[in-house]
């Protein structure tokens, strides 16, 4: 814990997260899942993108239903194991969103230790910062207010998980994507998530 109080000052909540991951309380799954939206942003921003337009899409884990939404486009990140059979969908409307849609899936291995290839949140957060933010005082600022609002700052001090990245595949998310809307969704249902075969997404996959 003592990582912790140095680099920053941390809310009460922040603390107790930041305690409960060098406990091993904190779930490598959604550890995982954060791995996946900081190698949408590298994605993004290596594709060109403005860095300012591709913080601003980032919409984090409560605002919307997807990753990042642009004017006219939307990503969903997802994060699996190289050997995953299945992708989770967490709402009817997950993949529903007007504009061209994308699901980027990331498969990432859990390692034992550190590697040279090995990634962990706060190696990722590090190379974004010296790679695409070191120069632009602007983006490196909504980046770091981005971590905090959406309270990732205390995964950045931590390199406790380290995940090895097998490959990513990116599928366009059209008309006929096999996918709930948001329509599908009644009233007397609280929740919907559901399992799409990765295998069966072939014909929608661009990479």
């Amino acid at each position: 814990l003592h990582e912790c109080a140095p680099k920053c000052t941390l809310s009460m909540k922040e603390r107790k997260k930041c305690s409960s991951l060098h406990l091993g309380l904190d779930n490598s799954s959604q550890i995982k899942g954060v791995l996946g939206e900081l190698l949408l942003i590298r994605d993004l921003l290596q594709k060109g993108i403005p860095a300012a337009e591709v913080l601003n899409a980032w919409t984090g884990p409560e605002f919307t239903e997807q990753d990042f939404v642009f004017p006219t486009s939307w990503y969903e990140a997802k994060a699996v194991t190289s050997g995953a059979m299945v992708v989770t969908i967490n709402s009817a409307g997950q993949l529903d969103h007007p504009g061209d849609g994308w699901l980027c899936v990331y498969h990432l291995d859990k390692q034992p230790a550190e590697t040279v290839e090995g990634l962990t949140i706060k190696k990722i957060v590090g190379i974004l910062k010296k790679e695409f933010f070191g120069n632009d005082s602007e983006a490196l600022q909504l980046f770091e207010e981005k971590l905090h609002q959406y309270e990732y700052v205390h995964l950045t001090l931590d390199d406790t998980y380290w995940f090895a990245l097998s490959h990513k595949s990116i599928f366009k998310v059209t008309e006929d994507f096999p996918k709930l809307t948001h329509t599908m969704k009644r009233s007397e249902m609280q929740s919907i998530k559901y399992n799409l075969i990765l295998s069966a997404l072939e014909p929608w996959r661009v990479q």
